[in-house]
C-alpha cells in the first residue's frame, strides 16, 4: 500500500492474498470459480494501441482490483495509458468445458491479450465484460500470460466518468469554477477479475421481473453455446419450494408466487431461485439466484398529491447522496465488510433510501442493499456528452447499466441525468429506459431541466426552505439538500475544505441545523405534497466535508439515535419559525409521522406529564414554546423543538421624502455560451448578495420599472435581474414574502435576508420568509436568476389586514 493521506480501518486487512476475495456475482452463482485479484505487473506506457511486448515483465507492481491512483493499489499516481500483466495456470476443467475470463469493471477502454492473442476490446468504465479464452490457452499446466492495456482519457474526452477529473487539486489551486466538487481520477481495473469454467452450452444472463399485481415472478433466461434445450426455474422460500416452471431459452417463464411475502425496506424478504439448463433431459448447467417481490409505482394521496409508492403504499423516501468513494481505494471499497458498513450505517441513521450518485457500484453493493433493505435511486454516471461519439458511449453504457442491475429489488428509480451535466435527447433517453424497464420510476434530470417525461420533478436546494408541487402526474422531490459541513480534526483529506451549506463551528450547531432542515422537509411534504428528500451526503469526500461520517468512516458527526428519530419524522416542528411578533402569533406544532407531541409554554422541558398538543394556540406575550415527541409514553430520541417568541415593535421604517413609484433595476445577461456543467455563471453570482459582487461582469442594462417585471430582458436564458428601492407596508406587524419562481430568487429588507434560493429549478418553486416591520418605507432588494428552460417570477405578500396577494406596484418605491 502506498503512503496515503487517510485510510479506513478496513485497509489493514487488505493483502495480496485476500484482495476482494468474495464471489462477485451474487445473482448468478456457480460454485466453481477462481479470482485473479492480487499482485499484477504494471507499467505506464505511451501507446496502448501499438500492442504490448509479450513475454517481457513490467517494471512495477499493482494490487488488483484497486485503481492505480488509489493508495491500496500501491501506485497512487495518474496516467492515461497503462498496461497490466500477470500469469496464471489453467484451473481444473471438465471435458468439453470452456473457460471464461471476467472483468467486472475497467475504466475505460481495455484491450485484452492472452498468450499473445488479442481476445478483444471493451469500452465503458462501469459495466462487466468477459471473453471465452479456451482456444487461447496453452496446453497442460503451462503458465498463461494475461495482458490488459487500458486507455482512460478522463476529462479530456466526454465519456461517462462521474466526478473524476485528471487534476482536481490543481484545478482548485488555479481557481477553476466549481473545482471543489470533482475528485481524484480512477484509471484501469477497479473491480474483480476472475475465471469461471462453464459448460459449452450454458446460462448467460437472467432477467427477473416480479409481478406483484398478478402474484407471480417472470423469468427470462438467455443461453450461449447451444442450439436449444430447455430451461427450468424453481422458486423457494426459507428452504421450502414455492413453485417452478420451464420453457425455451429466451422465452418468458411465469411462476406463481401465491400470498407473496413482499420485499420492503422494513422487511427485505428475498426468495431463492434455482435455474437449470437441460439438453435431452440432462442438466448441463445450473446457477443460483434470488429476487424480491416488490412493486414500484406512483400513487395519489387524499389531497391529490402524487407520491412514490412501494407495493402500492405511498412511502416518504428520505436518504443520503451516496457517492461511493473511499480515501484508500477511491472507487473500490477496501473490503466487502466496508461495502456493507455504508449500507448498515445508512439504515442506522433512520434512512429508507439512498441516491447512488453518478456511479455504478459492484454487484455486491446492490446485494447488500437487497438483503438489508435499502431503496436505491440509481444515477447513470455523467459525462459531458459533448460530441456524437461521447453520446454514443453514454447510451451504450446506460443500456448496460439497465441490463446488469435490473434484477435488484432495491433499485426503485433510474436517474439518467444529474442537473444538466451532459443532458441531451432527454425524451429519447427516458424512452430507452422505460422501454427496457417499465417496472421502476424514472427521474429524467435530477435537479435542473426536466423535459416533461418520466415520473419525477426534482429540485436541488441546499439552503431551504423551498418547496414545489408535482405536475402532470409527477411526484415532487428534493433531489439534493443540506450539504452542511463540519471539519473533524485529524479526519480531513487536504486543501481548502468546504460544505455546500457552510462549515459549522460545533457538532451541536450542525445537528440543530440538520434537524431543522429535515423537519422543514416533512412540513413541505404535508403542505406541498413533497414525496422524497436526498441529503448531501453520506460521507465526506476529499475536500467536501458534508458527510454524516468522515471520509475514513472513523467518526460519525451526528448522534445516530437522535438523527434516526428525526429522519423517521418523529421530530416536533414549531411554526412559525420567526420568533418575533407585534400583536399575537398563532403557533402550530407538527411532526412528519403520527406521534404524540407534548409541549410547554413556560420554558420548562416537556415531559410525559406535559399537555398534549391538539390544536394551534395563540401567544400574545413573550413566551418560550418547547415541544417534544413521545411514543408509548416515552420521549423519542429526536431533539426537542424550541422557539422563544418575543413581542417587538418591528423593524423601524426609514425616512425617504423624495420617492416615486417603481424600482431601479440592473439587468445582466451571460452571452458567453458556457455549457451548464462548467458552472461558471457570473450572471448568477451577481445576484447572490444584496449588493453586487466585485467582479468584472458588468450589468448589461439599467433602468426603472413599475414592478418586478421581467419584460426588459432580451433573451430567455442565462439572465438575471436585481431590483432596489423601498417597500411600503400599511400596518405594523409580521409580513411573509413568498417568491414563486423558475429559477432562483432572493430578497433582502435592509441587511436582513428574507429568503435565498438563487439557483436552477426544474419548474416553479416557492421560497419564503417572514419579518416584523413597522408601518412605512423599508429599503428592499429583490433578485432573480434564470438559467435554462421555462422562466417565471412572482412575489407574494401576506400581512396584518393584507391577505396573500401579488406585491402590488402601489407598495414599491424608489428614490426620484
Amino acid at each position: 500500500m502506498a503512503q496515503s493521506r487517510m485510510t479506513t480501518r478496513w485497509a489493514a486487512s487488505v493483502s495480496p492474498d485476500n484482495a476482494r476475495p468474495e464471489y462477485p456475482r451474487p445473482q448468478m452463482v456457480r460454485p466453481r470459480w477462481e479470482s485473479l485479484n492480487g499482485v499484477w505487473e504494471f507499467a505506464v506506457v505511451t501507446d496502448t494501441m501499438a500492442g504490448p511486448a509479450f513475454g517481457e515483465p513490467l517494471p512495477e507492481r499493482i494490487l488488483v482490483p484497486f485503481a492505480m491512483e488509489s493508495a491500496l493499489s500501491g501506485i497512487m499516481r495518474h496516467a492515461q495509458r497503462v498496461t497490466y500483466r500477470r500469469t496464471f495456470r489453467r484451473p481444473e476443467m471438465r471435458e468439453g468445458e470452456r473457460l471464461l475470463l471476467h472483468f467486472d469493471a475497467v475504466d475505460w477502454r481495455a484491450r485484452v491479450f492472452l498468450n499473445g492473442r488479442e481476445l478483444g476490446e471493451h469500452t465503458g468504465g462501469y459495466d462487466a465484460f468477459s471473453f471465452d479464452v479456451t482456444d487461447a490457452l496453452r496446453p497442460g499446466d503451462a503458465e498463461q500470460e494475461l495482458i490488459v492495456s487500458v486507455f482512460d482519457p478522463t476529462d479530456t474526452f466526454g465519456q461517462p466518468r462521474g466526478k473524476q477529473v485528471s487534476d482536481p487539486e490543481g484545478d482548485q489551486a488555479r481557481g477553476v469554477p466549481g473545482a471543489g466538487i470533482w475528485y481524484t481520477p480512477v484509471t484501469g481495473i477497479w473491480q474483480t477479475v476472475w475465471l469461471e469454467p462453464v459448460p459449452q452450452a450454458r446460462i448467460e444472463r437472467l432477467r427477473i421481473t416480479p409481478d406483484v399485481a398478478r402474484g407471480a415472478v417472470r423469468i427470462r433466461v438467455e443461453t450461449e453455446g447451444g442450439s436449444g434445450g430447455e430451461v427450468s426455474a424453481t422458486v423457494s422460500a426459507n428452504g421450502a419450494m414455492v413453485g417452478s416452471g420451464s420453457g425455451q431459452p429466451g422465452a418468458e417463464i411465469r411462476i406463481a408466487v401465491p400470498d407473496a411475502h413482499l420485499w420492503s425496506t422494513d422487511d427485505p424478504f428475498l426468495y431463492d431461485l434455482a435455474i437449470s439448463l437441460r439438453d435431452g433431459g440432462r442438466v448441463v448447467d445450473s446457477v443460483g439466484s434470488y429476487f424480491g417481490m416488490r412493486g414500484v409505482s406512483v400513487a395519489s394521496a387524499r389531497d391529490g398529491s402524487r407520491h412514490v409508492a412501494i407495493n402500492s403504499r405511498p412511502v416518504f423516501q428520505l436518504g443520503p447522496l451516496d457517492q461511493g468513494w473511499w480515501p484508500d481505494g477511491l472507487y473500490t471499497a477496501p473490503t466487502d465488510d466496508a461495502l456493507r458498513f455504508d449500507i448498515e450505517m445508512t439504515k442506522r441513521l433512520g434512512f429508507n433510501m439512498t441516491r447512488k450518485h453518478i456511479k455504478v457500484e459492484p454487484e455486491r453493493w446492490y446485494y447488500w442493499a437487497d438483503r438489508l433493505g435499502l431503496a436505491v435511486w440509481q444515477d447513470m454516471p455523467s459525462g459531458w456528452n459533448d460530441s456524437p461519439e461521447a453520446r454514443a458511449h453514454f447510451e451504450s453504457e446506460l443500456r448496460e447499466m439497465l441490463a446488469e442491475r435490473s434484477n435488484h429489488p432495491s433499485i426503485v428509480v433510474w436517474v439518467p441525468f444529474n442537473e444538466k451535466w451532459g443532458q441531451f435527447d432527454t425524451k429519447r433517453i427516458v424512452g430507452i429506459i422505460t422501454s427496457t424497464d417499465s417496472t421502476r420510476l424514472v427521474n429524467d434530470a435530477s435537479g435542473w431541466q426536466h423535459e416533461d417525461v418520466g415520473h419525477v420533478i426534482d429540485v436541488h436546494r441546499y439552503q431551504g426552505p423551498q418547496a414545489m408541487r408535482g405536475a402532470n402526474g409527477r411526484v415532487a422531490v428534493v433531489g439534493e439538500f443540506g450539504g452542511l459541513g463540519y471539519k473533524e480534526t485529524g479526519h480531513a483529506w487536504a486543501g481548502e475544505t468546504w460544505g455546500y451549506g457552510g462549515l459549522f463551528p460545533s457538532r451541536e450547531a450542525l445537528a440543530d441545523r440538520y434537524d431543522l432542515l429535515v423537519k422543514r422537509l416533512y412540513h413541505d411534504a404535508q403542505t406541498h405534497g413533497m414525496s422524497a428528500g436526498v441529503y448531501t451526503q453520506l460521507t465526506d469526500v476529499e475536500v467536501e466535508l458534508n458527510g454524516f461520517m468522515t471520509y475514513d468512516r472513523a467518526v460519525t458527526k451526528l448522534d445516530t439515535a437522535r438523527t434516526a428519530s428525526i429522519n423517521r419524522g418523529e421530530g416536533a416542528y414549531i411554526s412559525p419559525e420567526l420568533d418575533e411578533f407585534t400583536d399575537a402569533v398563532r403557533v402550530t406544532i407538527s411532526s412528519g409521522k403520527p406521534v404524540e407531541i407534548r409541549y410547554t409554554t413556560d420554558g420548562s422541558e416537556p415531559t410525559a406529564a406535559s399537555p398534549v398538543y391538539r390544536a394551534p394556540f395563540t401567544v400574545r406575550r413573550n413566551t418560550t414554546v418547547r415541544a417534544r415527541s413521545f411514543v408509548g409514553g416515552r420521549a423519542t430520541a429526536a431533539s426537542e423543538a424550541r422557539v422563544d417568541y418575543r413581542k417587538v415593535q418591528g423593524r423601524a421604517p426609514v425616512t425617504a421624502s423624495n420617492v416615486v413609484r417603481g424600482l431601479r433595476y440592473e439587468y445582466s445577461v451571460d452571452r458567453r455560451g458556457e455549457p451548464a456543467y462548467r458552472m461558471d455563471w457570473p450572471v448568477r453570482f451577481r445576484v447572490e448578495h444584496a449588493d453586487p459582487r466585485p467582479d468584472d461582469f458588468a450589468a448589461t442594462k439599467t433602468g426603472t420599472a413599475n414592478d418586478l417585471s421581467l419584460s426588459p430582458r432580451d433573451t430567455n436564458e442565462m439572465f438575471s435581474f436585481r431590483w432596489k428601492g423601498y417597500i411600503r407596508v400599511p400596518r405594523s406587524g409580521v409580513y411573509t414574502f413568498t417568491a414563486v419562481s423558475d429559477d432562483g430568487a432572493a430578497m433582502w429588507i435592509g441587511d436582513r435576508n428574507i429568503f435565498w434560493a438563487v439557483g436552477q429549478s426544474p419548474k416553479i418553486t416557492e421560497s419564503w420568509g417572514s419579518i416584523a416591520l413597522q408601518a412605512g418605507l423599508h429599503p428592499v432588494t429583490f433578485s432573480y436568476f434564470q438559467a435554462y428552460g421555462p422562466f417565471a417570477f412572482d412575489l407574494y405578500v401576506e400581512g396584518p389586514g393584507l391577505p396573500r396577494q401579488r406585491v402590488p406596484a402601489s407598495m414599491l418605491f424608489r428614490d426620484r
